[in-house]
């Protein structure tokens, strides 16, 4: 069984805490888990060895079409940034390692349309 890890965007500071366990956010939140949102670690690393998580926007290297990350039903699919339409619904059937991180939808929304 994999350790389910996650990152968590703290709404009040507009920061993104690392990918650590759910504890260890919420001790180093101060308990404040009302101001996050919760992105779990898809189970996947891109290209570079980057843990791929929930909101995180990716590119293929081949092609350069973006994508979202997004937490569907049991599992997770990426949705295709330009039309809205989802794609790729399952990275495990994809070579992922032809995909890489280039940012999340709270960071960076410019990357976003």
């Amino acid at each position: 069984m994999r350790e389910l890890k996650f990152r968590a965007w703290n709404i009040s500071t507009e920061q993104m805490l690392p990918s650590i366990d759910i504890k260890t956010i919420y001790a180093t939140s101060m308990g404040s888990s009302g101001n996050l949102i919760w992105l779990q670690y898809i189970g996947l690393k891109d290209r570079n060895g980057v843990e791929i998580c929930e909101g995180d926007i990716i590119i293929e290297t081949i092609g350069n079409n973006r994508y979202v990350i997004e937490h569907s039903g049991c599992g997770f699919r990426a949705l295709y940034i330009v039309t809205g339409k989802y794609s790729r619904p399952s990275l495990l059937d994809n070579n992922y390692l032809q995909y890489e991180i280039i940012g999340n939808i709270h960071e960076d929304k410019h990357l976003l349309g």
